[in-house]
């Protein structure tokens, strides 16, 4: 007798860029590979930059398309923010999710997280956590008030953390037991890409900064800017790479004109293989305000590359011990003083590449798809 399939709802905000929304991909695109699952994606916003990027075996479903880069879409997207933050969880569910699904997981905080919480008791309910809770407290703006948030998340068979620190602060905030689950990262594939040469584009000399991120305020791209061009003041030659792309681009590229870096910062936008760019860089640069388990630094550290960044959830687990990045103070300052110490040590650097390429053999995709599947009882 034929068994029958397990039905996985996967639920997040949009695909449009981001680190979670590539983990997703990541993750749904290897465990499809299972006979025994079937697999649905839905997004609340369609139209994100990584659906065309999730295998062809699974379902994806939009809750609304089109745009949202004009000034009305945008208002268009507040009001129904706003409407979805109002009405309760188990009427948004019962709106939004038509079909029935064995396990629901609730792959991003807010939103996400409230509508897969108003699913009948007879589906198993997981949600991810990918950000401290209290030094970021984002989520809570998709609720009323932060004692339902906490009544929507004990509804849940389980919580996931990307990190040990944000399982604490999950903890101390909600008063609620989580477990931790590190994010698969496709180390075979980003050296495989690694290996793509760049043609098209050449660069000053001295040393060769890399950055990878959405243009957003979160990951404090302007005090970046600013630390270099003080450095650039006092005689330091560097480049840096910007890859990604966001709603902050135009005022970073005219903070870049305004210090008169246009010769030493270029902004390579959005694109499916920043490793070809990355591999070629002397450092690799965190500048966020704020991360949960940066899968763009985990990243950099498997390609070998030293890294510099500010303290943001999750680093010390990334570099465990190994010495393969240096941790500045979340400030502008911070970044300044960082990378003027590695500017003027190259010994430093070097060990640090060094610590890097070992640590980078750590990383594993399976073992981490494995735990997942094992933690929402999926063999």
């Amino acid at each position: 007798m034929k068994k029958k399939k397990i039905k996985i709802l996967f639920f997040i905000s949009t695909l449009n860029g981001g680190g979670a929304e590539r983990i997703l991909v990541e993750l749904v695109n290897e465990i499809c590979k299972k006979p025994n699952l079937d697999i649905t994606v839905v997004t609340i916003f369609g139209n994100g930059i990584y659906e065309t990027s999730i295998d062809k075996k699974i379902c994806k479903k939009n809750i609304f398309s089109g745009s949202t880069s004009s000034f009305w879409a945008r208002l268009k997207k507040r009001i129904t923010l706003y409407f979805l933050c109002i009405m309760p969880a188990s009427l948004l569910h019962h709106f939004f999710i038509k079909d029935k699904y064995d396990i629901e997981i609730a792959f991003l905080e807010g939103i996400t997280t409230k509508i897969i919480s108003g699913a009948d008791s007879s589906t198993r309910k997981y949600s991810w956590v990918h950000v401290n809770p209290i030094l970021h407290p984002y989520s809570t703006k998709g609720y009323i008030n932060i004692s339902y948030e906490k009544k929507c998340y004990q509804r849940f068979n389980d919580i996931f953390c990307v990190s040990d620190d944000v399982r604490n602060a999950f903890k101390q905030k909600y008063g609620i037991e989580a477990d931790v689950l590190y994010n698969p990262i496709d180390r075979d594939e980003i050296l495989l890409k690694s290996r793509y040469a760049v043609n098209d584009i050449s660069y000053p000399t001295g040393i060769h900064l890399v950055t990878v991120g959405r243009l957003v305020e979160q990951k404090g791209y302007d005090r970046l800017i600013l630390a270099l061009a003080s450095l650039k003041s006092e005689g330091y030659g560097f480049c840096l790479q910007i890859i990604g792309d966001g709603v902050l681009r135009t005022d970073l590229i005219k903070l870049v004109k305004t210090n008169h870096l246009e010769e030493n910062i270029f902004f390579l936008g959005f694109t499916d293989n920043p490793y070809k760019y990355m591999k070629d860089a002397d450092l690799f640069v965190c500048s966020s305000i704020t991360e949960g388990f940066s899968t763009a630094v985990t990243e950099a550290v498997i390609l070998g590359l030293p890294v510099l960044t500010t303290d943001c959830t999750g680093m010390h687990e990334i570099f465990g011990g190994s010495g393969c990045g240096k941790i500045v103070d979340n400030t502008q300052d911070g970044l300044l003083w960082g990378l003027k110490e590695l500017f003027d040590s190259p010994e430093i650097l070097a060990h640090m590449k060094e610590a890097s390429l070992k640590r980078s053999t750590d990383f594993s995709k399976k073992k981490s798809v494995d735990k997942i599947l094992s933690a929402i009882q999926v063999e």
